[in-house]
């Protein structure tokens, strides 16, 4: 019978027969593949054989063999105890990059471990061998050698630092023979040093124990310790001069090197900082320090805290322990003892000022130097030393000085009658008493009532063509015997205008004579907040709120811009209130800048020039218009948004004091007030930038 056979069944027929093939072929791969040979490692290549290994004096150890010829295979290293066969190692790990380099490095730590696994005893040696397992899939053989290695075990296991050995600092960079604290750290045994490095000097560490010493280094990453006794070093170095904080930690045998950028005490309540200065082999002095409390309901508020500045972050220092809550004698055994404790305004253990430092009824009466000592002779710790008192009495005030009504922007001129005159934003266009920009009157500066305004309905000025636009931050110079307010108006678009305005007297009647600085002729938008200048005869008026700060001179009267004169910007878009004071030969540039709404940051910054044009830089030597400056008072939990200073006032005792304004938490409006201005090296700064509040003592005006 003959049979016809279609396409179809050809091409089935043919799919049929290509599978089998397939599966003959992948059949025949996987015998190939379990009947190939697995070849064992045939050399060892490092440590040698016979190696004798000090473990002291290792960080880790390396060892190596060669490649199996058979590919795709995992390598595991296995010891034994010198008599073993490697049937039951006493100890086996996969190699680096899990199990397929023919390498691995095992710590310092681990191979104590090994060795204290396979018997060895502290002080003594033990003899191991050591061999490589090659494996693939299910099967493992072998290298064709295996290497004995002794390790010498130190006297003590459990830290390489035998009990009652000191460890010290060494080395032209150091300070010489300064010893290393045992401390306890993160659950660690380590070694911890304050001290000072010189740059690229070296330093090193030795130990001692009676007649034995040892000595020790950091390798060039300087992370790596390592016990260089017998050997020749040269030490590791640091690149800057400073304070530094090591730590070295014996069952790693890493180390921490870390720079101290600051130590200062800050008190609680205020965030008032004061700023140590180090001595040496772990101390640091503050001298003459005012011991300044904080008035509240039920008294008063002693409790600070000392603040590490390490690679630039703060940490908190408090009481070691047990907190005591009563306000400790000076001599109470351990009170002053520190430790770390939270960061945070109230976290964590705090201390309080001694009772020998505290008087109610003078907040500010006490002066002490403090002595931070964190050496290894005793707990960290800090005293005080020289205490005096001020037992006379002195007049005192507190912040805000003024709160009846919002007195914004102070300026403040003091006339011939020895009264202080100050001239504020027109805060309110119907409230009666800060309406047309209210003239307040003080003989102390604390003390203050309403002596008129600058303006009164029917000579209100509008300069800007706006309709009721308020009088803002008047500034008062005096010029060839007539007062001169410089203020500024408001307009649309941030088409702002300065006016001037003139009188014989501190007090008014002021005269308006229009505008004198323009947005759209100078260029500039948001021109409002002028400060004159004078000096040898000439008058240099500053202005400018976030856009920038500039500077023209104006003709000898103040009345107008000098003919040919240029305006010249000298400070960037982020500030705005200028007011400048030349001190030893140098101007100031004093500014506001930030959120000047409540709660905001607005602050008061500064940066100097040798000429009156600028260029106004920062300590490092950077712009200002490119807004870099120095800090010189900002907020802090109290007070908030304070800023826009008057000029610096110089009492009769020769300190000098700014007016300016801020933010209470019970109150909506800017209150004012007052605080000393010092110069730290050649620098002004409020208070160690914070504003005060309670018990300080007030101007001194005979």
């Amino acid at each position: 019978m003959k049979q016809h056979i279609n396409s179809k069944s050809l091409l089935t027929l043919a799919i049929i027969i290509s599978l089998l093939g397939i599966n003959l072929i992948a059949c025949g791969d996987k015998d190939e593949i379990e009947d190939e040979e697995l070849i064992a490692v045939k050399n060892l290549n490092a440590p040698m054989n016979g190696d004798y290994i000090v473990l002291q004096s290792v960080t880790d150890l390396l060892f190596e063999w060669s490649k199996s010829e058979t590919k795709d295979v995992n390598y595991t290293i296995l010891f034994d105890k010198e008599n073993g066969n490697f049937s039951a190692p006493i100890y086996k790990v996969s190699s680096d990059n899990a199990g397929a380099n023919t390498n691995i490095r095992i710590t310092q730590r681990k191979l104590k471990d090994i060795a204290t696994v396979a018997g060895g005893i502290a002080g003594n040696n033990i003899k191991l061998k050591w061999a490589i397992q090659t494996t693939k899939g299910l099967n493992s053989i072998l290298s064709e050698e295996f290497r004995s290695i002794t390790f010498a075990l130190p006297a003590d296991l459990g830290g390489i630092i035998k009990e009652g050995e000191k460890l010290y600092i060494t080395g032209e960079g150091a300070e010489d023979g300064q010893e290393v604290k045992k401390v306890e750290y993160n659950g660690s045994t380590i070694y911890e040093i304050y001290t000072k490095l010189a740059a690229s000097k070296p330093y090193s560490f030795y130990s001692q124990l009676g007649e034995q010493k040892r000595t020790f280094n950091l390798k060039e990453d300087g992370i790596t310790l390592n016990e260089t006794t017998g050997q020749q070093f040269s030490g590791t170095t640091v690149t800057q001069t400073g304070t530094y904080r090591i730590r070295l930690n014996f069952d790693t045998y890493q180390a921490t090197t870390e720079r101290i950028n600051k130590v200062a005490i800050r008190f609680s309540w205020t965030g008032r900082e004061n700023e140590f200065n180090y001595t040496s082999r772990g101390c640091w002095e503050l001298k003459d320090y005012n011991v300044q409390l904080f008035a509240t309901d039920w008294g008063f508020d002693e409790r600070y805290k000392i603040i590490f500045t390490i690679n630039e972050q703060e940490e908190a220092w408090g009481q070691l322990g047990p907190e005591f809550g009563q306000r400790p004698p000076i001599d109470r055994a351990g009170y002053r003892d520190m430790a770390p404790t939270a960061n945070g305004q109230w976290d964590g253990a705090q201390f309080k000022f001694p009772a020998e430092l505290c008087d109610e009824n003078d907040l500010n009466r006490y002066t002490t130097t403090i002595l931070i000592s964190m050496t290894a002779e005793k707990n960290y710790t800090h005293d005080f030393l020289d205490i005096t008192s001020q037992e006379e009495y002195t007049a005192k005030y507190q912040n805000p000085v003024f709160t009846a009504f919002s007195l914004p922007d102070p300026d403040v001129i003091r006339g011939e009658d020895g009264y202080f005159y100050l001239y504020a934003t027109e805060h309110s266009l119907t409230d009666s008493n800060m309406k047309n920009a209210p003239i307040m009157k003080s003989r102390d500066l604390i003390n203050w009532t309403r002596a008129g305004s600058i303006f009164t309905d029917a000579t209100h000025p509008q300069i800007t063509g706006m309709n009721d636009a308020g009088i803002w931050a008047p500034t008062v110079s005096k010029v060839n015997g007539k007062y001169i307010i410089y203020y500024s108006q408001p307009a649309p678009e941030w088409k702002h205008a300065i006016g001037v305005a003139t009188s014989s007297s501190p007090t008014g009647p002021f005269t308006d004579h229009g505008k004198l600085i323009d947005s759209n002729e100078q260029g500039v938008d948001i021109s409002i907040d002028a400060y004159l200048y004078q000096e040898d005869g000439r008058n240099y008026l500053f202005w400018g709120s976030f856009r920038e700060i500039s500077v023209i001179e104006l003709t000898a009267d103040g009345m107008s811009i000098k003919e040919g004169a240029v305006r010249k910007k000298v400070a960037g878009g982020q500030y705005e209130a200028a007011y400048v004071i030349k001190r030893n030969g140098v101007y100031n540039l004093i500014l506001s800048t930030g959120q000047y709404h409540k709660g905001g940051t607005y602050s008061l910054v500064v940066g100097q020039s040798n000429n009156i044009m600028g260029p106004y830089t920062n300590k490092k030597g950077e712009d200002m218009n490119d807004v870099k400056h120095e800090l010189m008072l900002k907020g802090n939990n109290r007070f908030s948004s304070t800023g826009h200073c008057s000029r610096i006032i110089t009492d009769d005792a020769g300190q000098d004091w700014i007016l300016y304004h801020g933010y209470v938490d019970e109150l909506d409006y800017r209150c004012l007030m007052l605080d000393k201005v010092n110069w730290i090296n050649g620098w002004p700064v409020v208070n160690n930038t914070y504003p005060t509040y309670t018990g300080y003592s007030a101007p001194v005006f005979r």
